[in-house]
């Protein structure tokens, strides 16, 4: 979806990535998590938007697209 939309998905997360959606952690609390994407994108001042505003900026662009018709 985001692709369709105009965005660059990645699997992994450096410098060059403008946001990060940050979607469920399906994990109890007391076990470690296996990603650091997190604790990098703070680090490294990346932006952060749960799968809500995702969503929602998929609805803004497909409004975009379609008035474009």
């Amino acid at each position: 979806l985001a692709t369709i939309l105009g965005a660059k998905p990645v699997n992994g997360i450096d410098k060059n990535v403008d946001i990060l959606v940050v979607g469920i952690i399906s994990k109890p609390y007391d076990q470690l998590l296996t990603t650091q994407k997190l604790t990098y994108a703070r680090t490294y001042g990346i932006p952060k938007i749960d799968e809500l505003a995702f969503i929602s900026w998929c609805q803004w662009r497909l409004d975009q697209l379609k008035a474009t018709l």
